[in-house]
């Protein structure tokens, strides 16, 4: 696996070379350019076509070496702006909402995906109800061969709609131990507010950051994926954040689909009877 401090090794080399390729060309350049002028200094003997035929020798030799030169710079700066382009590269949004989910999908085995939601409900079902949303993630984490995982909630407060860390498998918190993001804050935060998953195919250095024992790596791939909600009041009900140092499949993105839908659905009945123990509680109105 290639560490960060490799990835920076790596970079630094490239950024040197073209710096040394770029001198280098000028260099040459230079000596090329005073090439015919130098030559006819020191071939003063000659007859003035002798120096006239040299002159085009060294002025085809010239161009040439600089159309070479030139090639080789514009080769590198499309590879450096393509590595660039392609690390910032975004998957087109796919809905998450549990009505977009087909009932097979082209590709995925459907029994694959069935298994391995399976240890994902138990995890819901079975244990303290507190920690049921820890249980989750970290099944669904171990079913992904997942490094890191979030798991947010909607909140509402003062008019203004935000989501607030409530899960994590790996996931480093700051020391206040909460984390909330406003709807359309961050990449969370967009999905948050649009209802719309996005897919990372080749996360930048540092945007993610995986710590353990023996050191600290960045993922390559992650997936944010909203939580549909009941659409009544917000657009959804959460966000799901799944980071991976391999490519997700389609089968993991049936998963983490199908994995959103149960927590999506698990919550709209914890919020319905909350709302009917409210009611109760009332008593009936006079």
């Amino acid at each position: 696996m290639i560490t960060d401090t490799m990835k920076l090794t790596y970079r630094n080399a490239g950024i040197f070379s073209v710096i040394l390729f770029g001198i280098s060309s000028l260099f040459i350049g230079y000596l090329v350019y005073r090439l015919p002028a130098d030559v006819s200094t020191r071939l003063r003997d000659l007859d003035q076509a002798q120096r006239q035929g040299l002159s085009q020798v060294t002025g085809r030799l010239g161009l040439v070496v600089g159309i070479g030169l030139a090639s080789g710079l514009a080769a590198i700066l499309s590879l450096v702006l393509g590595a660039r382009r392609r690390e910032l590269s975004v998957a087109l949004p796919v809905s998450f909402a549990p009505e977009a989910l087909p009932s097979v999908t082209v590709g995925v085995a459907p029994q694959n995906v069935t298994e391995r939601l399976e240890p994902v409900e138990q995890a819901w079902r079975k244990g303290d109800a507190a920690t049921r949303l820890e249980r989750v993630l970290r099944t669904l984490c171990n079913q992904l061969e997942a490094c890191q995982g979030a798991l947010f909630l909607t909140t509402e407060s003062e008019g203004r709609w935000f989501i607030d860390f409530r899960a994590g498998y790996a996931y480093g918190l700051p020391e206040s131990g909460r984390l909330r993001f406003e709807f359309g804050e961050g990449l969370a935060g967009q999905v948050a507010k649009e209802g719309q998953g996005v897919h990372l195919s080749s996360v930048p250095d540092h945007y993610i950051v995986v710590l353990s024992g023996l050191g600290k790596a960045s993922p390559n791939h992650l997936i944010i994926a909203p939580i549909p909600g009941s659409g009544e009041l917000a657009p959804v009900a959460g966000v799901l954040e799944i980071a991976s140092f391999r490519a997700f499949t389609a089968a993991d993105e049936e998963l983490i689909r199908r994995v959103a839908a149960l927590v999506a659905t698990e919550q709209a009945g914890i919020r319905e009877a909350a709302d009917q123990t409210e009611v109760v509680d009332a008593g009936p109105v006079h």
